[in-house]
Parts: C-alpha cells; structure tokens; sequence
C-alpha cells in the first residue's frame, strides 16, 4: 500500500468514525430530548392536577362560605321579617273587634274552665260584657289587652290568660310559616 493510499485509507476511516460518531451522538441526542420531553410532560401534568385539585378545594371553600354567608343573610332576613309580621299582626288584632266580637267573647269566656274566678283583666270596652259572664269576679280594664280574658283564681294560682296577644303568640310558629310562603309568592 502506496503512502497516498493509507493517508486516503486513514483519512476515509476517520471521516467514517466520524459520521458514525455524528450518527450516535444525534440518536442519543433526539433520545434524550424524547426522554426529558416525556418527563417534562408528566412534571407538567402532575402540576396541573395538583394545581387542578387546589383551584378546586379553594373554589369550594370560597363557595360553601358563600353559601353559609346566604344562609345567614336569609336567616336574619326572614328573622327581621318574621318581627315585623308579627309587630303586623299584633297591630292588626283590633280589626277582629270588627265582626261578631260578642260571638268571640262569648266563646272565649266558654273556654275557660268552670271555676269561680277572682280577678278578670279585659279591654276597657269588655267592661260590661264581663260582668254579664263573671259576676263575681273583680273586673279590671287593661288596654293592653285587644280582646279577651286573662283571668285568676285562687289568688293567683290559677291563671287563664285567654286573650288575642296570648292567642297570637301561641299560634305564631304555625301562623308564621303560611305568612312567609305568601310573602314570597306575592
């Protein structure tokens, strides 16, 4: 082999070592590049799920306060409505003097038990009316109360209060919740 010829042999196995060297380097080179881009895609995914899962768990916090906040609100609300229906009604119990207000007395004397009663408390324009059903009784004019009797005996360990207020106050749980599921469909 001629001196021209190893240099052309050295220098052809060379460039080969050196394509081939290229090759491998520019195979590991797009290997690495699918590994780290593989990797980076799961980092990426994982942070997005946790990042998913934290904007959800702040989310529903924000919501459930919110909603705890409009049930307070609608508790008060209904509570300051309830109060004022209630101030309402008790301004209103004049009106059932209008209609048959003897019938009513007459019917919330009946109500009361049988027994001798002392003291019987009525409104100022109930006077007479009440000694006609309780004559032995001392008859006192309160005009706090609207219409019907509160009434004792036995100095005072019995006590029937049998009045409008009483009956109002009495029935306002089972009044209330008809009154506000009106309020609202009005």
């Amino acid at each position: 082999m001629t001196y021209d010829k190893l240099i052309e042999s050295l220098y052809n196995e060379g460039e080969d070592k050196i394509r081939l060297v290229r090759e491998e380097t520019a195979a590991d080179r797009e290997q690495i590049k699918r590994e780290a881009s593989e990797k980076m895609r799961c980092i990426f995914e994982e942070h997005s799920r946790a990042l998913s899962a934290l904007i959800k768990e702040k989310a529903d916090a924000i919501i459930s306060d919110a909603r705890n906040r409009a049930g307070d609100i609608k508790l008060a609300s209904e509570h300051r409505l309830s109060e004022r229906l209630y101030g309402l009604a008790s301004n209103s119990l004049g009106l059932l003097r209008n209609e048959d207000y003897s019938g009513i007395f007459e019917r919330i004397a009946g109500e009361l038990p049988g027994i001798r009663w002392q003291r019987v408390r009525v409104n100022p324009k109930d006077r007479e009316t009440a000694k006609k059903y309780f004559p032995d009784a001392e008859i006192e004019a309160d005009a706090a109360i609207t219409g019907g009797i509160d009434a004792d005996a036995e100095d005072g360990k019995i006590c029937a209060v049998n009045t409008f207020e009483k009956r109002l106050e009495r029935g306002w749980q089972d009044i209330l919740p008809e009154i506000i599921r009106d309020t609202y469909k009005s």
